[in-house]
Parts: C-alpha cells; sequence; structure tokens
C-alpha cells in the first residue's frame, strides 16, 4: 500500500515527538491524504497541534495524545540520554497500544499511520510504520538495540520508507535487506507545496534540535554570525533571548508562525543549522545552498553528515555546500 492508494478512508496518524522533523516531513502526506477525500485525525501533543493547525486549520481532527518521555542532558550522549528514560519510555509505550486501539473502535478508522512511534500501531486495521531509518546507525556493542528496532517494525502490516531508492538521502539507513513489507514513497518535505522560487538571496541560521544543544549552533557558527555572513536567525523566542546575551546583530526571525518562516526559507539562498533528515529533504526541495552539521552525539545525524561530504566531494555540482 502506498499514500496515493489510500482514498476516502479514516487515517489515523501520529509523528514522533523527536524534534519538528517528523511532524513537518507528515505535512505535504496529510496534504495529500486530504485531496484523496480521507478523514484525517492528527494524534499529538499541543506543541504539534499549534504547527498543524497553521497549515490544515478545520480540515483536520486532532486527538490530544502524549509524546514519549525524551530527557536530554545536553552532553553529547543521545544514547545514555535514551538509556535513562527507558523506565518512562516502556511505561509509555504500553499505555499507548491501548490509547489506540481505542481511537481505532471510537472512531472506526480505517488505516494508522506511525511516523517512527513504535506503539503506534493496532490489531484492528492496516498499520504502517513511517521511516528513513530500516537500520540503525549505532555502534556495535549496541546490537541489542538493532533488534529491538527490527522486531517492533515487523509488527506493522506495511513499512513506508521515507526517501527514494536511487539518490538516497539516507545512505545505508535506509536499505531494505530484511522488510519484505516495506514500500520506498520518496522524500517529503512541506516545500513540496508550494511553487519553486529561483530567486534567492541572503542567509538563515536555524535554530532547531534540543534547547540543550543550541549553544553549540552559535559557537560552530561563530565566524559566520561575526562577520554577517549568516543575516537572519530563525527560532522561538527563547532563541531571540540568547541572541540578545550573545550580543549578535542579527535579525531574528520567530519560527512560530511556519507559514512565514516558508515563505523566508522559500526565497533564502543558503541555509546553516543541524543536519536533521528532514532538513536533508527540505535542502533538497527548496533546491538552496546549506551548511549544515550534526548535533553532538547524535549518531544519525553523524553518520548522514559523513555521506553528504562524500557526496559533494564527489559530485562537485551538488547544491549542499558542507564547508
Amino acid at each position: 500500500m502506498l499514500p496515493t492508494q489510500i482514498q476516502s478512508k479514516n487515517v489515523l496518524i501520529s509523528p514522533l515527538n523527536w524534534g519538528f522533523g517528523h511532524f513537518s516531513r507528515c505535512i505535504s502526506l496529510i496534504h495529500n491524504l486530504l485531496n484523496k477525500n480521507n478523514t484525517i485525525f492528527i494524534a499529538c501533543d499541543n506543541a504539534q497541534k499549534n504547527v498543524f493547525v497553521q497549515y490544515f486549520g478545520q480540515k483536520v481532527n486532532f486527538i490530544e495524545h502524549d509524546g514519549y518521555p525524551f530527557k536530554f542532558s545536553g552532553k553529547g550522549n543521545y544514547t545514555n540520554d535514551l538509556f535513562f528514560s527507558l523506565g518512562k519510555l516502556l511505561k509509555r509505550s504500553k499505555l499507548e497500544l491501548k490509547e489506540v486501539e481505542f481511537y481505532v473502535q471510537e472512531l472506526k478508522i480505517d488505516i494508522v499511520i506511525s511516523d517512527h512511534r513504535y506503539t503506534f500501531r493496532s490489531e484492528k486495521c492496516h498499520s504502517i510504520f513511517m521511516t528513513h531509518q530500516l537500520n540503525l546507525p549505532i555502534n556495535w556493542f549496541q546490537f541489542p538495540l538493532k533488534l529491538y528496532h527490527k522486531k517492533q517494525i515487523k509488527k506493522f502490516d506495511s513499512i513506508w520508507i521515507v526517501d527514494k531508492q536511487e539518490n538516497a538521502l539516507a545512505g545505508k539507513l535506509s536499505v531494505n535487506k530484511h522488510f519484505p513489507t516495506s514500500r520506498y514513497i520518496g522524500w517529503f518535505s512541506r516545500f513540496m507545496l508550494y511553487p519553486k522560487n529561483n530567486l534567492k538571496s541572503g542567509s538563515v541560521l536555524i535554530i532547531s534540535g534540543p534547547k540543550e544543544y543550541w549553544s553549540n549552533l552559535f559557537h560552530m557558527f561563530s565566524k559566520e554570525l561575526e562577520s554577517n555572513e549568516i543575516q537572519t536567525i530563525v527560532g522561538s523566542s527563547e532563541v531571540q533571548q540568547l541572541i540578545h546575551s550573545e550580543k549578535l546583530n542579527q535579525k531574528f526571525h520567530s519560527s512560530d508562525n511556519w507559514i512565514e518562516t516558508d515563505e523566508l526559507l522559500l526565497k533564502t539562498k543558503k541555509i546553516y543549522g543541524y543536519i536533521g533528515y528532514t532538513t536533508l529533504m527540505d535542502v533538497e526541495v527548496l533546491n538552496c545552498d546549506s551548511h549544515i552539521i550534526a548535533s553532538p552525539g547524535q549518531l544519525e545525524q553523524q553518520y548522514l553528515e559523513k555521506i553528504r561530504q562524500k557526496k559533494s566531494r564527489t559530485n562537485p555540482g551538488f547544491n549542499c555546500n558542507l564547508f
């Protein structure tokens, strides 16, 4: 089953609450599903809802649904952070399974779509797991995590790989060797909803990811900030306070209004920030230059940065100039 094959159904979807990337890429997917006369129910937290409302208003239905209880130490060790959150994560996962079954029964759901939430599935209808990571970029001694990941994914009826089989942005992460029910569905970016803009100028630093790692971006791009090579900083009101404390003179753009931020990025020539996978897809669709780096201790981003650098060296015309 592919997204284009879902029509006139009651669809329940929920994105992972790890940063904004997972629900950002769901925006264009939901748009496409609405165009196929589907009724959409989004299970999400308030932060996610506030963004979805900007794009869909009353066209979709919302279910108040708690995210997974991640806690970041800010020390650059995501594996340890996950380990110390494990007890709360397992408790939340057990409850989520019951919640989804309740939603499916009460709302007469036909299809459940989980964007990388292991327990957002149902035994009562077709459940789809959406990811770009069939294979986790973790160390050999973390092999039990790979087994857990594989076991959880196989509990879903179908798997959607958010990448292209040819020209894969995720590299080995999206290579399919063990999942016969998986299908590549291509890249999904909210910028697919807009006309292309070939008249680009200026540069933007996007402050995203866990706030414990925001200051790292200011440090890594200090030269570009001091020289005003970066002209605008995009972020929350808390980021604006950091700009004042750092005594920077860049223009601040609030990320609270996503539509206005989209308009800014559509005409931006170069983007700076962290190299999340959704950011990679956005950069491809925007067709702009970028200098994007890995968040400290984030193995997935470190891998994506490595293959991005390699692709830039082997393809001089590649549009993402890392350094």
